[in-house]
């Protein structure tokens, strides 16, 4: 396994620098300012880190909880939530692609974002609350990330949509945060 991993590693660091040797703008103008981290951190942009934090946290603590839930649950043992948990990740695959399709074609990208997430919500409501046997479950778990990742590529979209000059610090401070929301969904487990 950790051959595997590190094989997809090097296949990805060498894309990567496959795809950017060479600029894409080209070099600043002479004179301009260079871009500083308080000019990418407006209130905007501290708002959409903070829901990336909180999504992240919803999502990593029900992906990483649902196979334990299926097993205490319905006494499924570990070879028997492999396909529940396949479907949730092509519930979250699916999501994800079409998400983006509001997310390109909506002028209001917070609003798509905030309406996928409360469907999200409460739809995991009804997936923690009421246990109406495991087709029903897993069709919640499903429905719950699907929904989820609908949001996802919508968040994504307006965080880029920033200045060309803070856009690259706004989205390195996407993947930050969301490592932050890992961190939270780990406190709030051991917690």
């Amino acid at each position: 396994m950790n051959l595997c991993v590190a094989a997809l590693a090097l296949v990805a660091a060498a894309s990567l620098f496959l795809t950017t040797l060479r600029p894409v703008d080209g070099p600043r103008k002479a004179g301009a300012a260079a871009p500083s981290l308080r000019a990418a951190l407006s209130p905007r942009v501290l708002n959409l880190l903070a829901m990336g934090v909180a999504e992240r946290i919803c999502y990593g603590l029900t992906a990483v909880y649902f196979a334990t839930f299926l097993q205490s649950t319905y006494q499924l043992s570990l070879g028997q939530v492999a396909v529940p948990l396949a479907l949730f990740a092509l519930g979250n695959i699916g999501g994800t692609i079409i998400g983006g399709q509001p997310a390109d074609r909506l002028r209001d990208r917070m609003l798509t974002f905030a309406a996928a997430m409360a469907a999200s919500g409460l739809v995991a409501v009804a997936l923690f609350g009421w246990q109406a046997g495991l087709v029903p479950t897993v069709a919640l778990g499903f429905g719950y990330v699907f929904l989820n990742a609908i949001a996802r590529p919508s968040l994504m979209a307006a965080m880029a949509n920033v200045p060309d000059e803070v856009r690259g610090t706004v989205l390195g401070l996407n993947v930050t945060s969301a490592s932050f929301g890992w961190l939270g969904r780990l406190r709030s487990a051991a917690g």
